[in-house]
């Protein structure tokens, strides 16, 4: 007796997973047409010499400003002062297909005797999105993006 419960639970479990995939439901993931995408950037400095050679300096206090653009037009913008060698900026976006997100950081003023030569910049694609986005339609991005600074000629 214990044996045939045994078997008819069995058969019960196949026979419930067989007609939860002929209903469909196997497909977990389905495509979505808007996704949302939750960015934080970090952004770090880095000095150089005339020869291009790197300088250890502290330049805490630096005036960073941090753009955030989603497909070129939706724009938050962060002026943040530097802090143990870093700053921060986030942002929220809802992206659709063929859409992006730019992430860009530069010293506007320069920084004591430093002028920033190559700005900081990231920049995340729809693929990379909807590739990488949760089954709730979320994708965190975490970037990390560094200035050049070198000094100024004049």
């Amino acid at each position: 007796m214990e044996m045939m419960r045994k078997n008819v639970f069995i058969i019960g479990i196949i026979l419930f997973l067989f007609f939860l995939f002929l209903s469909g439901c196997d497909t977990l993931r389905t495509e979505k047409d808007s996704l949302t995408v939750n960015v934080m950037t970090m952004v770090t400095i880095t000095l150089l010499d005339e020869k291009n050679q790197q300088i250890d300096q502290n330049i805490d206090g630096a005036a960073v400003s941090i753009e955030i653009i989603k497909n070129g037009q939706d724009r938050f913008v962060y002026d943040r002062i530097l802090q143990k060698g870093i700053c921060q900026a986030t942002a929220s976006f809802t992206l659709t297909k063929g859409q992006y997100v730019e992430c860009k950081a530069t010293v506007p003023k320069g920084y004591q005797e430093f002028v920033t030569i190559v700005p900081a910049y990231a920049m995340l694609l729809w693929e990379t999105v909807e590739a990488g986005a949760s089954m709730g339609g979320v994708y965190n991005w975490y970037n990390q993006m560094t200035i050049v600074m070198k000094p100024s000629m004049g």
